[in-house]
């Protein structure tokens, strides 16, 4: 795939042309984390120290900001008042958001998961949903909640019985660009 890639980029194949490979080439579909404790008395990880999410979504700098306003507000209750209760709050709502974006990303690669979601149907509201999580609205709860449980019940029932979406004909799909 990499050689198929440079290959077909006229600029990345003249700039390669005189390289030599030196290593096995590796390949990684997810590199996502997040830390078990996100706060404590005396801390609070945000942004990137408390999770990396996939960039297939595009959320790391919304959960960076969203996470520091959270926190600050949070840190400043434990200097004033040397209460741990909000670094708690804080603590279970970033890890309940961070969840959601993980449920996201590590369905992202499945099959059935691409075929409910890249074949998007408003039945049940659940298009307006995933595209509010998508774009970063993961502190929602209620509604939302439920109508991402039916989402992920839709794909869990494509896995087994491909009725809510289409399947898609991966093995038709043409081949990558080459030169």
């Amino acid at each position: 795939m990499l050689q198929q890639t440079i290959a077909a980029t006229p600029w990345m194949r003249n700039r390669m042309s005189e390289s030599e490979r030196v290593t096995q080439v590796y390949a990684r579909k997810d590199f996502s984390y997040r830390m078990r404790n996100i706060a404590g008395p005396n801390f609070a990880l945000v942004g990137d120290a408390a999770g990396f999410l996939d960039p297939i979504f595009s959320t790391g700098v919304f959960m960076a900001m969203k996470s520091a306003d959270m926190a600050a507000d949070a840190v400043e209750d434990r200097l004033r008042h040397g209460r741990i209760r909000a670094l708690r709050r804080y603590e279970r709502d970033m890890t309940s958001a961070l969840g959601k974006y993980f449920r996201f990303i590590e369905n992202f690669y499945r099959r059935e998961f691409l075929e409910v979601f890249l074949q998007p149907s408003n039945r049940f509201g659940l298009l307006p949903v995933i595209i509010s999580v998508l774009a970063g609205d993961v502190f929602a709860t209620g509604r939302n909640r439920l109508r991402l449980a039916l989402f992920f019940l839709l794909v869990r029932i494509q896995k087994v019985h491909p009725v809510i979406a289409r399947p898609i004909a991966w093995d038709a799909l043409p081949p990558a660009a080459s030169v």
